[in-house]
């Protein structure tokens, strides 16, 4: 995965962020197995990056993560309840350090509880209270609809459609939502 290349302004802090039901906290190597095995082609099939194929391409996306968010370029969460991992959340400076992309993954048991649009709003609430900016924007690609309900509910407006390469299947049709 790649991450953003402007600096967010916030202070770097361990963030801890507490919702009814979730406890979003920054990614550690410590995290690495259980994202490893939890990342599957399922999980990717509608995301640009592909699963790792062993433990320390993993453990480097954790290093990257880690490095980026001391850096202010990128906040990456993982998104746990009661101590178990359902998955990631970030905010990713890709769009400049006013605008970040919200890019939200869980492990396939995560799926259809409403954890994703918790942690969303979690993570805009933080954020609108932590760093300036101006607005959100949320990529999805066209065909995965759960993910697609999250920005419609935040009533985010369609700003773009545009084919992303997945790098390892077929091209994403990527429809980019925008909110503040």
């Amino acid at each position: 995965m790649e991450f953003g290349d402007k600096p967010f302004e916030f202070k770097r802090t361990n963030i801890l962020i507490q919702t009814e039901r979730l406890l979003l906290r920054p990614i550690s190597l410590s995290d690495a197995k259980v994202i490893f095995k939890t990342f599957t082609s399922s999980v990717a099939r509608h995301m640009t990056p592909k699963p790792a194929q062993n433990i320390s391409e993993t453990e480097e996306f954790i290093r990257n993560a880690i490095n980026a968010f001391e850096e202010g370029r990128d906040i990456q969460l993982v998104i746990e309840k009661a101590s178990e991992f359902l998955g990631l959340i970030g905010l990713h400076s890709r769009k400049g350090h006013k605008t970040p992309e919200i890019g939200l993954w869980l492990k396939e048991e995560a799926w259809g509880f409403g954890y994703g649009y918790e942690s969303v709003l979690a993570i805009i609430d933080w954020a609108r209270n932590n760093i300036y900016l101006d607005e959100f924007v949320y990529p999805v690609d066209k065909k995965n609809e759960r993910s697609k309900r999250i920005p419609l509910r935040l009533g985010a407006k369609l700003i773009s459609e545009y084919k992303g390469q997945r790098g390892w299947a077929e091209d994403l049709e990527i429809e980019e939502y925008r909110f503040r």
